[in-house]
């Protein structure tokens, strides 16, 4: 694609062994790859855990046949406060 620097970041950067091969791969090619400290690598349970409350809240409520959609976006889902 052309691009020169890779980013990862959430939990999927608290991978040691996938931020060393990404660093070999994409150094090799003359790139640049970035990723954050081990303390800043969390996953976003409590972002998502924070959606479903308050979609629980607007009286939402689905059934145990609820699927689950890993490319969910999050614009829209909840109605955000005016502050």
């Amino acid at each position: 694609f052309g691009y020169r620097t890779l980013v990862i970041s959430g939990g999927v950067a608290a991978n040691a062994l996938l931020r060393n091969r990404l660093a070999e791969k994409i150094e090799a090619r003359g790139g640049v790859f970035h990723y954050p400290g081990l303390h800043l690598c969390t996953d976003n349970a409590v972002m998502i855990a924070w959606v479903g409350w308050r979609r629980l809240l607007a009286g939402e409520r689905h059934g145990l046949d609820l699927t689950g959609q890993p490319n969910l976006p999050l614009p829209g889902l909840i109605k955000w406060e005016q502050h």
